[in-house]
């Protein structure tokens, strides 16, 4: 009837970019069915789309503690989570429900990076490791590599970033991190032409310039 029309409608103009057009629909079906979670998850999903992650978090808490079994759910309240710089809460959240769902790389992904970001690197480094490993995600190398780097744990470090560039050799950042670990480990002769290909893919990059100035300066090449 007229609610499914509605729930139709809404989720038509989200997949269209139309987030605000959405969001009016949603809220008026939900308004007309407060209890339907379905409903809920597409209002949140609206808000989370449009990047309004305060909105999009109250939707998903709602679907989360009517369906706690909903990964699909739990995954995105800990994007918006971490997108609010509630990391802390966001692993408070998703440890317990982790056990089945080990082999669930967008859970174990999200639950990585939020412990990662929340100061408890020892149990998200090897799984955001994990992660890379099994889908080949080279946005997952750069986050354990960043935090190996951060750590100085170099070798790790160095061995997540350079399997990032193999698997994206244009992910923004990267090289400049994989310039930075070869560096620390005394390897300039691999180290430059990292920061090369860095400053390559952005002319400003702060930190290859400088460290490339640096290596020049050392060589006496001082062009």
């Amino acid at each position: 009837g007229m609610l499914e029309a509605r729930a139709n409608l809404g989720a038509t103009l989200a997949a269209a970019g139309q987030f605000d057009a959405a969001i009016e629909e949603d809220n008026r079906a939900v308004a007309q069915a407060p209890t339907n979670i379905a409903l809920k998850k597409n209002l949140g999903l609206a808000y989370y789309k449009k990047g309004d992650m305060v909105n999009a978090r109250t939707a998903f808490e709602a679907v989360h503690a009517a369906r706690p079994s909903d990964m699909g759910t739990a995954v995105l309240l800990g994007y918006a989570d971490i997108k609010l710089d509630k990391n802390a809460e966001a692993v408070t959240k998703l440890t317990p429900l982790e056990a089945g769902h080990e082999s669930n790389m967008d859970f174990e992904y999200v639950l990585a990076y939020a412990q990662i970001l929340s100061g408890k690197q020892p149990e998200g480094l090897p799984r955001m490791e994990k992660v890379a490993k099994a889908t080949h995600s080279a946005d997952a190398y750069l986050i354990a590599g960043k935090a190996r780097l951060w750590r100085q744990e170099f070798k790790e470090a160095r061995a997540d970033l350079d399997a990032g560039v193999e698997l994206n050799p244009s992910l923004p950042g990267l090289w400049t991190l994989v310039g930075q670990a070869r560096d620390a480990l005394g390897d300039t002769e691999a180290a430059q032409p990292a920061f090369e290909a860095a400053l390559r893919q952005d002319p400003k990059d702060p930190m290859a310039t400088l460290y490339l100035g640096t290596m020049k300066l050392k060589q006496r090449d001082l062009e």
